[in-house]
């Protein structure tokens, strides 16, 4: 059953204590350990991530990349059966087609630990997509264009970008929205249903349940 909270950019603590817990949950790795408010994630017998929690920041390593985002005035903590999502809100970047700024945690269809990130700017976002088993760091990838309604939501799946790479790695049960219902929240996660089926997302990513 999908699950969220959301945290002040001052309760970075309980933040990080509850992205632990969800992480380690999902099973998506085969341990997850937290020492103060950083996150360690292990795989194949080696640290593939860590996610650290501090007053309005997040940095994350996750295989060969690093990313942070700081500027933090809400931490969004979810969990549903395939993934989990640690969204936050940059006090300073509030965009027109979403609010939130994703790191998505789930498996790749092969069953390897994938990130989907997706930052904000003042005019549109950019996506970055890895595995952890990955040799090079991910290249950015510029929003597709979306489409708004009043009457129903598209997902696409969502995949790791061609160049550069030998192969191309698919998030398993993670998707994106092509067609978005206006009714779904952009700046808070939430839980929808599309055909029958649960989905936890921020407006940007969906995860099936």
């Amino acid at each position: 059953m999908a699950v969220y909270k959301s945290f002040s950019a001052s309760n970075y603590a309980q933040a990080a204590q509850t992205a632990a817990q969800y992480l380690q949950e999902t099973g998506i790795f085969d341990a997850v350990t937290r020492s103060d408010n950083v996150i360690s994630c292990t795989y194949g017998g080696e640290i593939v991530a860590t996610f650290t929690y501090s007053s309005g920041r997040i940095d994350v390593t996750f295989g060969v990349y690093s990313v942070y985002a700081a500027d933090i005035d809400t931490f969004w903590i979810g969990s549903a059966k395939n993934g989990v999502l640690l969204d936050h809100h940059n006090r300073f970047v509030n965009p027109t087609n979403y609010r939130l700024y994703s790191f998505a945690i789930c498996r790749s269809q092969s069953g390897v630990p994938m990130l989907l990130f997706h930052e904000l700017g003042g005019s549109g976002g950019n996506s970055y997509t890895l595995t952890a088993d990955a040799e090079y760091a991910p290249a950015s990838e510029a929003d597709a264009a979306l489409r708004t309604n009043n009457y129903y939501s598209n997902l696409v799946g969502v995949c790791t970008i061609a160049s550069g790479a030998s192969t191309v790695a698919a998030a398993d049960k993670v998707f994106r929205y092509a067609d978005r219902q206006t009714n779904v929240p952009i700046d808070a996660l939430s839980i929808i249903s599309i055909a029958g089926t649960d989905y936890l997302t921020d407006g940007y990513l969906a995860v099936q349940d």
